[in-house]
């Protein structure tokens, strides 16, 4: 299998600019991969409605068509910007979506994916915002409002509730770290997460732990080719990859 795992881009919509580095990645995948595995928080804000999308994100969509019907499969774990994907991923891009994670096995690997919100279990207040989101009442009601109206509430939330902070020595790499050996001590020999923002590929005696930072700063993805995993780094302008090489702390 050859395949390529990419998180935590919050595109914010057409004008982001973060969004053509994204868009040329994406047009390299045409054909050339099995499956795209996107991780979470591909956008910033999404809601599913019956018959609509939020229509600055026609360009992303567009682009993620165009690997689909190039024969690259599709495949959408949620995270906590994008969980109600609806009939957009389900029935034109004939995604296959999954809340919260999957499992994968290939190439001799088990490999438990998921974005990575749920790894610190002290964040009681996240957990239950999450858990009242995601209920069955308030997906009723959202898809049930006008798409203008759901873009404010979104654009609320985040100016109420703010952004996790990610810097070091906030002690959430070591919570990440515990979250993967939890699953490696679960028979998982692979662990690929995103959430944090911070690239991360670390071999153990449990396994394999890898982080896939984001498409904000980093540009950073996981290509996965017959079983052998590459952390790899896209750069813009120039419209090439790398392998990811994190910064040296002086």
């Amino acid at each position: 299998m050859k395949a390529v795992f990419l998180s935590d881009a919050h595109i914010t919509g057409h004008a982001d600019p973060n969004l053509p580095p994204l868009l040329g990645f994406l047009e390299t995948l045409c054909g050339r991969v099995d499956r795209l595995y996107l991780v979470g928080d591909l956008f910033d804000t999404w809601f599913a409605f019956p018959r609509a999308v939020f229509d600055t994100y026609v360009p992303l969509l567009g682009a993620l068509d165009a690997v689909h019907r190039a024969g690259t499969k599709l495949v959408f774990v949620t995270g906590n910007h994008d969980f109600e994907m609806g009939a957009c991923f389900h029935n034109i891009l004939d995604a296959d979506v999954y809340d919260t994670d999957v499992e994968v096995n290939e190439d001799g690997r088990r490999a438990y994916v998921a974005h990575g919100d749920l790894a610190n279990p002290k964040d009681k207040g996240y957990r239950r915002l999450r858990a009242i989101l995601r209920s069955g009442l308030v997906r009723w009601m959202g898809r049930r409002l006008p798409p203008s109206w759901v873009w404010g509430i979104a654009k609320g939330l985040r100016r109420t509730c703010g952004r996790e902070k990610w810097a070091d020595g906030n002690g959430l790499d070591e919570v990440f770290a515990a979250y993967a050996a939890a699953k490696h001590a679960e028979g998982f020999d692979t662990v690929i997460l995103g959430h944090s923002h911070k690239a991360v590929f670390e071999n153990s005696a449990g396994g394999t732990y890898v982080n896939l930072g984001d498409w904000i700063s980093l540009r950073t993805y996981l290509e996965w080719t017959d079983g052998a995993l590459r952390l790899k780094q896209w750069l813009w302008p120039e419209a090439e990859s790398r392998d990811f090489a994190p910064p040296v702390n002086p």
